[in-house]
């Protein structure tokens, strides 16, 4: 479900700019870069991969061709960061966070503050996490942060319940300036795709307000990212 709300997103900012270039933290199956590349032919995808082997999976089984357009910076993406162009990028992603394994120095205010300035004006930011909703603690040390760095911050999931507390899978989205998710829906129904994001998967003003507020929340910085402690809990309900 979180790969269709990606889905959605870019097809979003393609509408505004078909040449838009995205940034990808996070190869996997290279599955929505791979998407913007055949759907956007004059659009820029690159990918910060930091597991070579992970590339070659997608070369060798999952259909990626040898001279596909995709970029791919086989390193660790706080290194990369350092080195990239500020006011480049259009879309940033974030799908490195696996259930327990997290890339902690990902999560902090320095590095979402490095992110905004490789952002163009207007760009946006999303990341993938997963936790529960109101007993968790990772997502709401995530949406924290970033609210320390970014003026708009939206939270969406798959499914419509924004009451149950069980484990999800969702997506963080920052700018700064807002967004509509109106204008989502029609890029996506103009573009012949049937938008899977509608205003039922955005947390609602009001729920994300009280929801934000009901306990104290961790900011993560580069000298205080306990994630691995934020994650704990998860981790023992597999055991």
């Amino acid at each position: 479900g979180y790969e269709k709300l990606f889905a959605d997103i870019s097809t979003y900012v393609g509408e505004r700019n078909p040449h838009f270039i995205s940034l990808f933290i996070g190869g996997g199956g290279y599955t929505m870069p791979r998407f913007i590349e055949t759907r956007y032919p004059e659009s820029t995808v690159e990918v910060i991969e930091i597991d070579p082997a992970v590339t070659e999976v997608a070369y060798d089984y999952l259909g990626m061709p040898r001279n596909t357009r995709i970029v791919t910076y086989n390193s660790d993406a706080r290194r990369i960061f350092l080195e990239l162009p500020e006011n480049s990028y259009d879309l940033v992603a974030g799908d490195a966070f696996d259930h327990f394994s997290v890339p902690y120095h990902l999560t902090t205010l320095e590095f979402n503050e490095r992110v905004k300035e490789v952002l163009k004006d207007g760009g946006l930011y999303t990341v993938n996490v997963i936790d529960k909703l109101h007993s968790g603690r990772f997502l709401r040390a995530i949406v924290h942060t970033f609210e320390q760095t970014f003026d708009f911050v939206y939270i969406m999931k798959d499914s419509a319940d924004w009451s149950k507390d069980g484990r999800d899978t969702f997506v963080v989205m920052a700018s700064d300036t807002p967004i509509s998710f109106s204008d989502i829906e029609k890029a996506n129904t103009n573009a012949g795709r049937s938008p899977h994001l509608t205003l039922k998967h955005i947390m609602p003003t009001e729920t994300y307000s009280s929801w934000i507020a009901a306990k104290n929340n961790i900011l993560l910085t580069d000298d205080f990212v306990p994630v691995d402690n934020l994650l704990a809990p998860l981790f023992l309900e597999e055991e």
